[in-house]
């Protein structure tokens, strides 16, 4: 299992790239039982959150925050609309992609950490380079034109990369 710290190190980052005051609105895309947002909602965001599962938030968001967020459960798609200031991701499996291509379409800005499990699922099209870093670079160029994307590594055991997006403004 991946390191406990891991949602309030995310947290950490996204509240430091992308301040509660000018990014309130946060959509958390396959965000499981909520802690991410949780982690969110206890520093002044106000999140919605979309999982293709019905297990539902985690014990202590129903005490804590049921009426802070929003849980939809659907197969996130990045053709889906919603109004939020910023898309979040961690360790959204095969939504990982879908997040990326919603940031594009809707030229909002992102933060996802890429699941570790994804890249065994393509076929490997440059064989000197390993899956892993296939993948970031696919994912890297979902958004080349239209997001500067920085590569952020949190503190903790796993998979630990965060890719960070902010639109490019147009000239």
């Amino acid at each position: 299992m991946g390191d406990s710290r891991r949602f309030e190190l995310m947290g950490n980052l996204i509240s430091k790239r992308f301040p509660p005051d000018k990014y309130n609105r946060v959509l958390d895309i396959a965000g499981g039982q909520g802690y991410l947002s949780l982690n969110l909602m206890e520093r002044g965001y106000v999140c919605k959150l979309v999982d293709s599962r019905k297990s539902g938030y985690s014990r202590k968001i129903r005490k804590r925050h049921r009426p802070c967020t929003d849980r939809e459960v659907r197969k996130f798609s990045h053709d889906l609309y919603y109004t939020v200031d910023i898309v979040v991701g961690m360790h959204p499996d095969q939504a990982t992609e879908e997040i990326l291509r919603w940031a594009t379409l809707n030229r909002k800005p992102f933060a996802v950490c890429p699941c570790c499990v994804m890249p065994t699922s393509f076929i490997l099209r440059d064989p000197s380079m390993s899956k892993w870093k296939w993948w970031v670079g696919y994912l890297k160029s979902i958004v080349k034109n239209t997001h500067s994307v920085d590569e952020i590594y949190l503190k903790m055991k796993g998979k630990n990369l965060v890719l960070i997006g902010v639109p490019i403004d147009k000239e």
